[in-house]
């Protein structure tokens, strides 16, 4: 038997309202909740595409700037001897040691030697990484040599490179040099018996060292000069 939930009043059996009240005759099933979704914080997207940036960013510098291939470049250029012994030697350089020495040279003058050895990046040419223009003529009954050295890496700061300029003068030469550097130590030394005209050694960024025995004998003038570093003499 069937009663009204509210009212207390009988009801039939088919009844779905009650005929006193009109109250429904069928409970009502209460709704559970429907608990609210969980959001993603927004900071997360930002925080993977930096993590991906970062890393793309770090592939392509190890492309760019780590060492990739290896170097060992050597280029020798000399002039032959002549019947004046006056010699003018004009050597710039921009990132090289350079180191100017006498030795007894059976045919040559001057010799100039060239070498880098180290890496670079991907991008640079292992072939083609030192510019080395060497000029010569004769003028004023003096042999003159018009020399440089440049680097052309395309990220040359960051290449693992060193290179080196030895200069090879003979003995019997009357020399006049000027070596300019912008980076790179500078040294001469003689130690044999010989006549320098004059010297000018300037460096930028390093030190400038000469070491010249008692025989030598300076006829002209002597400058030597260090932006940056010293002078030791």
């Amino acid at each position: 038997m069937t009663f009204c939930r509210k009212c207390g009043v009988k009801l039939h059996e088919d009844a779905k309202f009650c005929r006193v009240c009109g109250a429904s005759v069928f409970p009502v099933t209460a709704k559970r909740p429907v608990a609210p979704k969980r959001r993603r914080p927004i900071y997360l997207i930002p925080a993977v595409i930096l993590i991906v940036v970062l890393l793309t960013t770090l592939v392509i510098a190890s492309l760019l700037f780590l060492p990739f291939y290896p170097v060992n470049f050597n280029l020798t250029n000399q002039v032959p001897k002549a019947i004046d012994n006056n010699l003018f030697v004009d050597f710039q350089v921009d990132v090289a040691n350079v180191r100017i020495s006498y030795k007894n040279l059976p045919s040559s003058m001057v010799l100039l030697n060239v070498t880098a050895v180290g890496n670079v990046g991907i991008f640079d040419d292992p072939d083609r990484v030192v510019n080395v223009t060497f000029t010569h003529q004769t003028a004023n009954n003096s042999e003159v040599v018009v020399a440089s050295v440049s680097r052309i890496a395309s990220w040359s700061n960051l290449s693992n490179l060193d290179v080196n300029c030895d200069i090879y003068v003979d003995p019997s030469a009357n020399l006049s040099l000027s070596v300019r550097s912008s980076v790179g130590k500078i040294t001469f030394k003689a130690d044999t018996k010989t006549t320098l005209q004059s010297i000018d050694l300037e460096t930028i960024t390093d030190r400038v060292d000469v070491s010249l025995s008692n025989n030598v004998f300076v006829a002209d003038s002597m400058s030597l000069r260090s932006t940056t570093g010293n002078v030791q003499f």
